[in-house]
């Protein structure tokens, strides 16, 4: 049920705008404009047809005639070619003209007709809306799965003298947007409604402005037919046929300057109608809902690509269809995905212009008008929208499933997977979840602990991936966990016997009762060595893993899903590189941590020193030559970073060394789980369901 009494969402009314004489009249003007553009189009047909029949009829006796002479097959061939090639072309001329009156138009997708009776909160608070508008109730409202609301004729002309009006809903925009936001969007569509007169021009207009617009541009089997006949092994006939093309190609620029000149206009006054109806939207809502629905409506649009983008390619995978797309669309503003899209669009709310041929005015306009209106609005309720819905998944997974049958998707062969809408975060998981997205978290998660800066990996760049390998790869990718998790306990061992060797080898280097002139770790270095080959396999595995979920940045299919596949694709390779000039400083820095226990020792002496010394120099000199990764901090070098960290400052060598060793044991894991990141959320975007997880091994 819902938990929103329409009764008491709004307080008070509002003024409503007027309409100008000279607005009207130009309406009027415009739609005689525009209603010549079919005349002046019958004409030109009617011009095409008497060309050739005139031709027909007065050009054979002249073309054809040989008098007494006697000619050549050739040159009768060649008359012969000259007198039909304009009437062929005239011919098809004429009929692709007059294709366009009979052509059918192109099918969407079905909405669906909410009930009264199944929705009455949602009806009532429709209705209130209208009132407070002063527009008529719509006879009818419909759902469907578009990121816009619109208004207009129920059945077009039938409708035209009456009162018979029909109301679109978009539930992707109901599900992102609130109460108040959402009382704006259908008090700017029932704006319209209020213009009556105008709104009945505006409906002329674009019927005609849209029927050119299919004459122009739309392409039918009859424009493939006219192409093969042009490319046919017969010359003659070819030849004709580019004739015929040329003739239709030479139309279709004349009626495209038409269309320009009437559509320049029609645009014109389509803003100004816009302007108006924001005014109810700004009045009612107020001035900052009207800047935040511009806002989410930008938003809810880019992810609405974005899904539709990756939906097509699960389609094309594993034949992976959501239950609920407006949930699903909502769903992705929480993923990475939906960070990187409102970081593209943040601040660019205010760059973007109006064109000439625009039939909205720009969000930057409409925004500037909406804060120098300054509304606060009448609108007293901030819940989502959906909750004005008796249950908003029921008719969400209906518009899901008339959007799939629109586009013309096998339903018999998908296979539904379930969308639920995210549970609110306690402090706790959203502390968890901010904790999980760290580098050294993900490299935890991803690697179950293997992975270490003592135990590292360094994947290379993977050979190129074919699409039809796509879903084999992404399959790979997630088959992995489960086959390391049948292996656990012998990798937990590996894992305990390096560790233990490794805490050893530094309890020896700093037992005060070994021999001042140094400790024989042989035996615990062999050991070690020794547990990290029985891994081998393992690291290999997890290689292959991430290697591959960072291969799948350079495929097309990838590129149709993320609008920052060239971004993605450099921070691959910089991370790679970075990971390779840390080999030998891991190896360096491994050796300083010993090296730095030794001088511990109550009973170092100097050879123990000079070896320090002699370690962080070699340290030092290699750091001067790897780059400061940039998530890592600003600074040209990790020398210079090591330089800017306090212990380095420090008057005694042991905290100087230790911070020394430090650094790329810190650095391996930033730029690691930077990459690590980077390949889970590739791998997000192709839509591929969660792997299981691994325990993580301590």
């Amino acid at each position: 049920m819902p938990n929103i009494n329409p009764a008491e969402a709004f307080r008070g009314g509002i003024k409503h705008p007027g309409i100008g004489v000279f607005y009207t009249a130009g309406l009027f003007g415009v739609a005689m404009v525009m209603a010549i553009l079919p005349i002046l189009y019958l004409g030109l047909i009617c011009a095409v047809v008497y060309l050739t029949y005139w031709h027909a009829i007065h050009d054979f006796a002249w073309i054809m005639g040989t008098g007494a002479r006697i000619v050549s097959p050739r040159v009768w061939v060649f008359k012969a070619f000259i007198y039909i090639t304009p009437i062929f072309m005239g011919g098809v001329l004429a009929f692709f003209m007059v294709k366009p009156f009979f052509a059918r138009r192109i099918g969407q997708h079905q909405p669906y007709a909410l009930n009264p009776q199944a929705e009455p909160a949602l009806y009532e608070f429709i209705w209130r809306v209208c009132a407070i508008v002063g527009a008529p109730m719509p006879s009818l409202i419909e759902l469907d799965c578009n990121v816009n609301a619109s208004a207009g004729l129920r059945h077009g002309l039938r409708s035209f003298f009456g009162r018979d009006l029909v109301l679109r809903i978009g539930l992707p925009l109901v599900a992102g947007l609130t109460v108040r936001e959402f009382a704006g969007v259908l008090a700017h569509e029932f704006g319209h409604f209020t213009q009556g007169t105008a709104m009945r021009l505006e409906y002329i207009i674009r019927r005609i402005d849209g029927w050119f617009g299919r004459v122009i541009w739309e392409r039918d089997a009859w424009d493939e037919w006219l192409e093969e006949t042009s490319q046919n092994e017969d010359s003659w006939i070819s030849v004709m046929a580019a004739f015929a093309q040329l003739g239709v190609w030479a139309s279709r620029k004349i009626l495209t300057g038409l269309l320009l000149i009437g559509h320049l206009f029609s645009c014109y006054l389509s803003r100004r109608m816009e302007f108006h109806a924001d005014q109810f939207e700004i009045r009612l809502a107020g001035s900052a809902a009207f800047e935040s629905v511009c806002e989410r409506f930008a938003t809810l649009q880019t992810l609405n690509e974005v899904g539709l983008q990756q939906m097509g390619v699960t389609w094309n995978l594993n034949k992976r269809l959501p239950d609920n797309l407006p949930q699903f669309i909502l769903n992705m503003e929480t993923t990475q995905m939906g960070a990187h899209v409102r970081k593209a669009l943040k601040g660019q709310l205010g760059f973007v212009t109006t064109g000439l041929f625009h039939t909205h005015p720009s969000d930057a306009e409409r925004v500037r008008a909406a804060r120098l209106a300054d509304e606060p609005g009448i609108v007293t309720i901030d819940a989502p929208a959906s909750e004005l819905f008796e249950n908003f998944p029921v008719p969400a997974r209906i518009v899901t499933t008339l959007f799939y049958e629109g586009i013309g998707l096998p339903l018999g062969l998908a296979k539904i997977y379930e969308i639920e809408a995210p549970q609110p975060k306690s402090t706790e998981q959203s502390t968890q979840a901010s904790e999980e997205s760290t580098p050294g978290s993900a490299i935890d998660r991803y690697f179950a602990g293997v992975v270490t800066p003592l135990r590292p990996i360094f994947p290379r760049v993977s050979a190129k991936i074919a699409e039809e390998q796509i879903a084999e790869t992404i399959s790979n990718i997630q088959a992995l966990p489960a086959q390391i998790n049948a292996v656990t306990e012998q990798v937990t061992e590996a894992c305990t016997q390096f560790d233990y060797a490794d805490q050893m080898m530094l309890a020896a280097v700093q037992d005060d009762s070994g021999a001042a002139e140094g400790v024989d770790l042989s035996g615990w270095r062999e050991q070690r060595e020794l547990a990290r080959r029985s891994l081998k396999s393992v690291f290999e595995a997890y290689e292959n893993r991430i290697e591959s979920a960072l291969g799948l940045a350079g495929t097309e299919m990838f590129a149709q899903v993320s609008r920052n596949s060239g971004e993605a694709r450099q921070r691959i390779e910089m991370g790679l590189k970075h990971l390779e000039r840390l080999q030998p400083l891991l190896r360096a820095a491994d050796s300083l941590r010993f090296a730095t226990g030794a001088l511990l020792r109550t009973n170092a002496g100097p050879p123990a020193l000079a070896r320090l010394r002699e370690d962080m120099a070699d340290l030092e000199a290699a750091l001067r030559e790897v780059p400061c990764p940039a998530e890592f901090a600003k600074c040209s070098s990790l020398h210079e970073y090591y330089k800017a960290l306090p212990a380095a400052q420090e008057p005694f060598l042991p905290p100087r060394a230790e911070a020394l060793a430090h650094l790329p044991m810190a650095a391996y894991k930033q730029v690691l789980g930077e990459l690590v990141l980077l390949a889970e959320q590739i791998v997000e975007q192709m839509n591929a369901p969660k792997p299981m997880r691994v325990s993580i091994i301590h």
